[in-house]
């Protein structure tokens, strides 16, 4: 009879985070520090964003007996 090793499975999760910015008009800068909501609805979807850099998060992980 052959027996059978168990099994350890380890799950890692990283997180890559992306990194964006962009220059504001002084008007857009004003819009932004007085009323954030009106800001998200006007302004937002009208900038154009320049990728900085990445970093990987830290690492996640966890582990499961596997039968």
């Amino acid at each position: 009879m052959n027996k059978t090793m168990a099994k350890l499975r380890k799950y890692v999760t990283t997180t890559d985070i992306n990194v964006y910015e962009v220059e504001l008009t002084d008007e857009q800068l004003e819009t932004y520090q007085e009323d954030l909501d009106r800001f998200y609805d006007e302004v937002q979807d009208e900038l154009e964003w320049e990728w900085v850099h990445d970093k990987v998060g830290d690492e996640d992980w966890e582990l499961e007996l596997v039968d």
